[in-house]
C-alpha cells in the first residue's frame, strides 16, 4: 500500500527518543511520505493504555496527518494498537495498515500485559513477575540508545483498552530481535508478512537496530508496508 503518513508509536516503557533517527531516515527514503512521531509522557498514571490512545489522537489531530495512517508500533504499544486504531477512525482518520516492530501482540478481549506474555513460551513472563515481586519496576535498564521509564504492577496488571472489529486494516511484522521469535510466529500464522532485518539473526536485544543502521531498517520498514 502506498501510506500518506506513518505514525510511530514509541515503546511506554522506553523514554521519548526512543526511535533515534528512524524519522529521518524514513523521511530521506520517500521524502512523500509523512513521518508522525508520537512523543507520549503524561501516561504515568492509570489508566495507562488509555491516557496513550489519547495522547496519539490528540497528536494527529495537532499534526492533521495525510491519510491512510500506518500505525508503526514498537515493544509494548503493540497491544494497544486496535485501541488507538478505532480512536483513530473515530477521530476522522483513515488507518490503512498496521505495523509492529519488535512488538507485542493484541490480544482478545481486555487482557492485562500480563496476560499477554504468559501466552509464550519466551520466559518473559517469569522474569517480569520475579522482578514485580519485589516490588520494582521494570524495565530496569534499556537498550543501548534508549533510557527506561521502569513500570509498576499496576501498569502490567491493567486490563488494556481494546478496539472493535480488529484487525480492520493489513497487519505486518518487522522483527530485528532474536528474542521476538514468539510473536513472529503467531504473525506468520496468521498468514501476515514477516520482514527479518538487522539483529533479527544475533541472540542480543541490547541495542535497537534503527539506532545502529537507521536507513537499513528504514528500507525495511517501507519495503514491508509495500507489501501490505
Amino acid at each position: 500500500m502506498i501510506p500518506g503518513t506513518l505514525v510511530l508509536l514509541a515503546s511506554p516503557v522506553l523514554a521519548p527518543g526512543s526511535w533515534g533517527e528512524l524519522p529521518d531516515a524514513l523521511e530521506a527514503a520517500d521524502p512523500s511520505i509523512e513521518v508522525l512521531d508520537v512523543v507520549v509522557t503524561d501516561d504515568d498514571q492509570p489508566p495507562f493504555g488509555q491516557r496513550y490512545v489519547t495522547a496519539v489522537v490528540l497528536a494527529a489531530r495537532a499534526a492533521s496527518p495525510r491519510v491512510p495512517l500506518v500505525l508503526v508500533a514498537h515493544d509494548a504499544a503493540g497491544p494497544l494498537v486496535p485501541a488507538v486504531g478505532r480512536a483513530l477512525r473515530d477521530a476522522g482518520h483513515r488507518v490503512g495498515a498496521y505495523v509492529f516492530v519488535d512488538a507485542d501482540l493484541p490480544g482478545p478481549g481486555r487482557p492485562s500485559r500480563l496476560d499477554l506474555l504468559r501466552r509464550d513460551t519466551d520466559g518473559r513472563a517469569v522474569v517480569l513477575e520475579a522482578v514485580l515481586a519485589t516490588g520494582a519496576g521494570y524495565p530496569d535498564r534499556g537498550p543501548v540508545g534508549a533510557a527506561v521509564r521502569a513500570r509498576n504492577r499496576a501498569f502490567f496488571e491493567e486490563p488494556l483498552p481494546t478496539g472493535e472489529d480488529w484487525p480492520d486494516a493489513p497487519c505486518g511484522y518487522l522483527r530485528t530481535s532474536a528474542h521476538r521469535g514468539a510473536p513472529a510466529r503467531r504473525v506468520r500464522a496468521r498468514g501476515w508478512p514477516v520482514v527479518e532485518v538487522g539483529s533479527a539473526a544475533d541472540d542480543d536485544e541490547a541495542s535497537l537496530a534503527w539506532v545502529e543502521n537507521p536507513s537499513g531498517v528504514a528500507t525495511a520498514l517501507l519495503e514491508l508496508i509495500e507489501r501490505l
